[in-house]
C-alpha cells in the first residue's frame, strides 16, 4: 500500500519547512477539520458485502433509518402535498440515489428487508418525485428537513469503518463521473439534490449536461499530457459582467460540449458551420475525433470568446468575412495573436470576398448559385443578385449544403485553397496540444 506525503507548498511549488516540527501537526488539524471524501459508483467497489461493514456500523443503520421515517413524516406534513405514491417514489429514487451511486457502502445502511429485494433503477416517475422533493426542499422554510437529509447523507459518508467524522469538521467531498449511470435528466435531479446542502464537493467529470449546471466559475480543465496535468480555471474579474453573461448562455448552456474541444474555429454564423464541418470531412479532417469544434460568434462577440478559450486552455483559429465587420473582427484577432506572440496566419483566415456566398460563388460554384435562384448560367446577373435571389428561394444554411454536396460530387480539388490552408492550421493547433492529451472537468462548489 502507498503512502501518502502531505507538506504545505509555496507559490514556486517548493516544499515549505516550519520550525519545530510543526508541519505534521498543523496538516493533522487540517485533515481533522475538513476531511477528504470520496464517493463513487458502487459498482466499481469490491465486495460490497455486509461482511465488510465493521460492527459499530449497526447503531448508523438505526440511526440512517431513523432519519428516513423522519423525513417521510416531515414531507407528508408539509404543506405542499405529495401523494402517497409520489412519496414513496421520490423517498426510493433518494435512497437508492444516496446508497448506491455515490456511496462506498451506503446500501448496508437500509433497512434489512431492502437488501433481499433485487436492486433496480428507480422509475421514471421516482425521479420525477424525487424532483418534486428537491422543489419543496429548495424554499427558505425547509431547512429543518434539509438538516435531515445532511443526518441522512452523514451517516453514508461515516458507514466505512475508516471514517469518523469531527462533529466540528466540514468535509470536501468528490464525486467522481456521477454521470455513468444516470441519465442527463436524472443527473440534474441528483446534482439539485446535492446543491441543497451547504458541503464543499469537487466533482470530475466528462459530461458536457453537467458542466452547464454549474457556474462557470467553478469549472476546472484538466489537461492530461505525457508527463504533467495543466489546470485552466477563469480567474476573478477576468471577465466582465456581461461578457460572463454572454459566454455562459453561448458556451455553458447551449454549447458545453465545446470546453472538451482542444480547438476551436470560430466562424461568424450558422453558415459557415455547416459548410466548414463538411468541406473538412471530403479534405480528411475529422473534427469530432480531433477535438475541433465550429462555434459561431456572431451572437455572443468574438473578443469574449477569445479571452475565454485563452483563460481555459484552449486553440482557436478565427475565419472572418472581407466586409466592413469583417475587418472589425479581424482587427480583434490580431490584437489576442500579437500578444501572444503568435503568427497571425495561424489565428485568422480571411475571406478576399464581402461573404462567404461571394466567395464561393468565385471560387467555383458560380453554376449551383445560377441553378437555386433559377438564373440561367449564361445571363449576366450582377453576382450579388444572383445570391440575394438563391437565398429568397432557399436559405444560407441549405445553399451551404448545397454547395457542401456539389464538392463532394466534384472532389477535393474543387474545395478552395484558402479553407484547405484554414483547416490544415486548424489540425496543427490541435497537435500544439498533443494527440495524447486527454481533457476531463472539475467542478469546484464551495460551502
Amino acid at each position: 500500500m502507498s503512502k501518502t506525503f502531505r507538506y504545505f507548498l509555496d507559490k514556486e511549488g517548493k516544499q515549505i519547512r516550519l520550525a519545530n516540527g510543526q508541519t505534521k501537526a498543523i496538516i493533522a488539524e487540517i485533515v481533522r477539520l475538513y476531511p477528504v471524501l470520496r464517493l463513487q459508483d458502487a459498482r466499481f467497489i469490491p465486495n460490497l458485502t455486509t461482511e465488510v461493514i465493521d460492527p459499530h456500523n449497526e447503531p448508523r443503520r438505526e440511526a440512517f433509518n431513523n432519519k428516513m421515517s423522519e423525513l417521510t413524516k416531515a414531507l407528508i406534513n408539509n404543506p405542499d402535498n405529495l401523494s402517497d405514491e409520489d412519496l414513496r417514489e421520490g423517498l426510493d429514487a433518494m435512497q437508492q440515489l444516496l446508497g448506491h451511486y455515490f456511496a462506498d457502502h451506503g446500501a448496508l445502511l437500509f433497512k434489512s428487508h431492502l437488501k433481499h429485494r433485487k436492486v433496480s433503477e428507480p422509475h421514471i416517475r421516482g425521479w420525477h418525485a424525487l424532483e418534486n422533493i428537491n422543489k419543496i426542499l429548495a424554499k427558505p422554510n425547509q431547512r429543518n428537513i434539509r438538516l435531515i437529509i445532511l443526518g441522512m447523507f452523514s451517516s453514508i459518508l461515516q458507514s466505512r469503518g475508516s471514517v469518523e467524522l469531527d462533529p466540528y469538521a466540514r468535509p470536501i467531498v468528490i464525486v467522481e463521473n456521477p454521470e455513468t449511470r444516470l441519465h442527463p435528466i436524472m443527473l440534474s435531479v441528483a446534482w439539485g439534490l446535492l446543491n441543497l446542502f451547504s458541503l464543499q464537493r469537487i466533482t470530475t467529470t466528462n459530461s458536457g449536461e453537467l458542466l452547464s449546471l454549474a457556474p462557470l466559475q467553478s469549472v476546472c480543465r484538466l489537461v492530461r499530457d505525457t508527463d504533467k496535468v495543466a489546470a485552466y480555471r477563469l480567474g476573478d474579474k477576468q471577465l466582465h459582467a456581461e461578457e460572463e453573461r454572454r459566454i455562459s448562455f453561448h458556451i455553458r448552456y447551449n454549447r458545453p460540449s465545446a470546453l472538451f474541444a482542444r480547438c476551436w474555429l470560430l466562424v461568424e454564423g450558422e453558415t459557415e458551420i455547416w459548410l466548414m464541418n463538411e468541406l473538412a470531412r471530403q479534405c480528411n479532417y475529422f473534427f469530432e475525433s480531433e477535438g475541433i469544434k465550429v462555434i459561431e460568434f456572431a451572437q455572443c462577440g468574438l473578443k469574449p470568446l477569445l479571452k475565454y478559450a485563452t483563460y481555459m486552455g484552449i486553440e482557436w483559429h478565427t475565419l472572418v468575412d472581407g466586409d466592413e465587420a469583417g475587418k472589425k473582427y479581424a482587427a480583434t484577432v490580431k490584437e489576442f495573436a500579437a500578444k501572444r506572440n503568435d503568427a497571425e496566419r495561424d489565428r485568422l483566415t480571411r475571406l478576399p470576398a464581402l461573404d462567404m456566398e461571394h466567395y464561393l460563388y468565385k471560387e467555383g460554384f458560380r453554376n449551383v448559385y445560377h441553378e437555386v435562384a433559377g438564373v440561367p448560367d449564361n445571363e449576366k446577373w450582377p453576382v450579388r443578385r444572383v445570391i440575394i435571389k438563391a437565398i429568397q428561394r432557399s436559405s444560407k444554411p441549405d445553399l451551404a449544403l448545397t454547395v457542401a454536396n456539389n464538392a463532394a460530387q466534384r472532389g477535393i480539388d474543387a474545395i478552395p485553397t484558402l479553407l484547405k490552408v484554414m483547416f490544415f492550421s486548424g489540425s496543427m493547433a490541435c497537435e500544439r496540444k498533443s494527440q495524447l492529451s486527454h481533457f476531463s472537468m472539475l467542478l469546484f462548489i464551495g460551502a
